[in-house]
This record gives C-alpha cells, structure tokens and sequence, in this order.
C-alpha cells in the first residue's frame, strides 16, 4: 500500500507524521491481510533470514530477503518482456475473484452489489471497480465494515444507501481506505454510539475521500462523518444536507477544493458545517449555508478544552458563506490562521491574518495586514448563491455585474500561494489562478488572485 501511504500523506500536507517503512510490504511492516502490498519497491519488515519472513500475503509481488533485509517486487508478466505501457505482471490472475496484477496490486472488477463491495474489501489493495450499468444505487442490508487496506473506485456511478436503517460505511482501528467516486446516502446513526449516520473512522485509521459525496445522513451529533482521532482527507469532495454536523474531527482534517454545505445541527456542543478538535486544513474550499440552531459556530466550530490540547485551523483560499449561527466561526481554545480567505459572517476567537482576506458585513476577524478588508458591504462584495459554476464541487461565484466583486485580482502573484508555499495554480473548480508565462503564454492574464475558492475568469 505503499503508494496509498505516500498520496495521503501528500495530500495531508504535514498534518501527520509519515513513515517510509509504513508502506511497500504491506500494512505496518506485518504484511497486511490478503491483497495488500507494495508497488514494487523496498521496505516494509525491516529483518528477515529467508524469504518466508517476508511474505505479506499478496500474490502481486515476488518476497525476497537480502541481506537480511525482505525486498518486495512486482511479479514478471508471464506474457514476456514488458512492453512499454505495460505495468510489471500485467495480466496476472491473483485473487479468488480472478484480479489481475498490476504493478505490484490485485486489481479487480466486482458486482454492483452489496456482496460486491464486500468482496472488493476483502480483496484489499486494489483500485478496484464496480460492473454497474450506469448509475446504481446500492441499498445496504448492514452498515459496511472498511477493514482492510483498500482503495474502492465508484466511478462517479455507485451511490451507497443505509436505508434509513444504520450507518452506511465505518473504518476500524488502523486501517488505510479511499472511495473514489461514491455517494453515501441515508445512513442513521445508532443512538447508543457517538458516531454519524456517513463514515464512522476509528483511532489510526486513514481515509480519503476524492470525488465523493456524503449527504443526506442523520446522527444526534455527527450527521455526515466522524473522525475519532484518524485522518480524514477529502479532495474535490462534497458533505452536504445532513442532519447533524456536517463533519466532526477530533483527528487530523485536511479538506481541499471541497464543500460542506446545508447540514443542520441542533447540538449544543456543535457546529453545522464542521466541528474540529485537531490540526485542520482548509484550502480551496467552501463552508456555504450550514446551520448551528444549538450554538455556536454556524459554519466552523473549532476546539474546546479536551485531553491533548487544541490544534490550529488554517484557511487558505476558501470562503466561508451563507451560514446561520452566530458567530460564523468559533475558534474556542485554539487558534486559526487565515490567508487569501473570504468570510461572510463572522468571528470569535484567536485569528491571525497572513493578508489578502475579506470580511463582510462586520469586522469581528481582525483582518489588519496587507491586503485585508474589513465592513465590506453585500454589494461590494458581490458574492453569488452556492450553484454548479463547474467543476466537481458547488461554489460561490464572485460576480462582475453591476460592479466588479471587491475580491477580484487583488492579491499579487507572488502571494497567491498554496499550503506548501508555492503557487496556487487552480481555483475549487480547478480553473486557473493566475496563468503565468510559464505556462506557455507570452503574458499573464489578469492582475492577480481572487480572494476566496473561485477566480473570475478572464474574457476569451
């Protein structure tokens, strides 16, 4: 699961610490269950003295111990030399659903199904696909239980629901998962376990959502996800319209060019959008008309005091909208750090500006550096309603007409800048910031950034 491990420490951007001999040979350095493996580098058990020491189980790769160290390979394709294109063991039969290997993984196809699911889980590793017949809707007979290393790939077509019976998917202790491609629907959370009618993830365990959506669930606390004390990573990923917070963290959360939206809490202790006890991203992303009717915190809720302390909460050009909940974004006992941000609402807490942000209507966020502007009036601001303006996510437009937005190429280049500090190429949608020469053009076109997750096109 090596490239699993490094694609999600990548996308967590240095929320978690990430170990090299974590991956290739498998889970942990044991070898994993069925199916997982690595991608055909080194690592994985430290010591061996014969190569039994080092099965992990997957007949996707060759274990060889040299010199007391396990070595995992992809299997030679049995068709003859690789010709290019061809990934290592390309055709390879592996699995007791008849996979094939590719490049160190047992990748398959399963049914549409229920059972299908479930056996894409058991087989582990993966990516694996679903046989649907366009788009399906798959209604749970029991919640599904993630727990083996795996990566599921819905293909935008498989929607998973709970049948208003019970939650829809959970990921155990320890475990590495991905859905690619899914809607997880209709899922209720049971009463007697502090949890969310979506994903429940347990301690240690790493999930990413890329291109998923999770809407329409119901819990008394979380309605959408709960990350108790994992990592959640979601990518142009949507929660959306649950009952109950949208998503509540009390591990590492990194979203980005996602959007949590409509999800209504009556918690007390929550906020609608997300609720985060640990270190939290936001990049690229939009918490749009969330509400808190129990408290705080219409669209963030950030850390009380709890055992380990606060984390921080950092927003880089993202926008916060629309939400009901006063204030807007409540940063409790930790801190928030703001860049190139837009907010709508209002703040209570620790904020610290990096420049470039907007507020309107108030000026509760102490936006006082470089750039910041603060009693921007709704029409100064100019901010269209949450809809489709492209790309996979909803967005806030900022509009031209009757006057340009005040968030309009306002931040210069050189401080449009991502988490890692270099450039921020794309916008939620994944249309361009600012196009520079170098990406093949004599001139740039436009005058800067935008403020927020959405860049005003230039005229064709």
């Amino acid at each position: 699961m090596r490239i699993l491990f490094t694609f999600i420490c990548v996308l967590a951007l240095g929320v978690m610490g990430c170990s090299e001999t974590s991956g290739a040979g498998g889970s942990g350095g044991d070898g994993g269950g069925a199916g997982d493996g690595g991608d055909g580098g080194s690592g994985g058990i430290t010591e061996c003295q014969s190569p039994e020491d080092c099965d992990d189980d997957n007949e996707c790769t060759d274990d060889t111990c040299l010199a007391g160290v396990c070595e995992f390979s992809a299997v030679p394709d049995p068709m003859g030399p690789d010709e290019p294109g061809d990934p290592p063991g390309e055709g390879t039969t592996c699995g007791y659903y008849e996979g094939t290997c590719e490049g160190g993984s047992c990748v398959g196809t399963f049914a549409c199904t229920e059972a299908g699911i479930r056996e894409a889980i058991a087989a582990g590793a993966g990516p694996h696909t679903f046989a649907c017949n366009g788009a399906t809707t798959v209604v749970t007979q029991a919640p599904i239980e993630i727990d083996n290393d795996v990566i599921l790939d819905g293909a935008g077509e498989v929607t998973v629901d709970g049948n208003f019976d019970h939650h829809v998917f959970s990921v155990p202790v320890g475990v590495t998962a991905e859905l690619q491609g899914f809607t997880v629907t209709n899922g209720v959370d049971d009463p007697n376990i502090s949890g969310a009618g979506g994903i429940r993830i347990d301690t240690n365990a790493t999930v990413t959502l890329t291109n998923t959506t999770v809407s329409g669930n119901t819990g008394g606390w979380a309605g959408g996800i709960t990350n108790n004390r994992g990592t959640l990573t979601l990518s142009s990923s949507t929660v959306s319209d649950n009952t109950g917070s949208g998503i509540v963290s009390t591990g590492p959360l990194t979203l980005t060019d996602s959007t949590v939206s409509g999800n209504v809490s009556s918690n007390a202790a929550s906020g609608g959008g997300i609720v985060a006890y640990d270190i939290t991203l936001l990049v690229n992303s939009t918490i749009s008309g969330n509400s808190s009717s129990g408290g705080p915190g219409g669209a963030i809720n950030t850390c009380k005091p709890m055992a380990g302390g606060c984390n921080p909460l950092t927003l880089i050009s993202s926008t916060i909208a629309g939400n009901i909940g006063e204030p807007s974004i409540v940063t409790g006992d930790a801190s928030m750090s703001v860049t190139n941000s837009l907010v709508d609402g209002d703040c209570d807490g620790d904020v610290t500006s990096n420049g470039y942000n907007i507020e309107s209507p108030g000026n509760t966020c102490g936006f006082d550096q470089t750039g910041d502007q603060s009693g921007v009036t709704t029409e100064q601001l100019n901010l269209g309603e949450l809809a489709a303006n492209g790309g996979p996510t909803m967005t806030h437009a900022l509009l031209t007409e009757p006057i340009v937005s005040v968030a309009v190429d306002v931040i210069p280049a050189d401080d449009c800048v991502a988490a890692d500090g270099g450039l921020l190429q794309d916008d939620q949608r994944g249309e361009p910031r600012f196009v520079f020469p170098s990406f093949g053009l004599a001139e740039p076109v436009g005058d800067g950034c935008d403020v927020g997750a959405f860049e005003v096109q230039p005229e064709p």
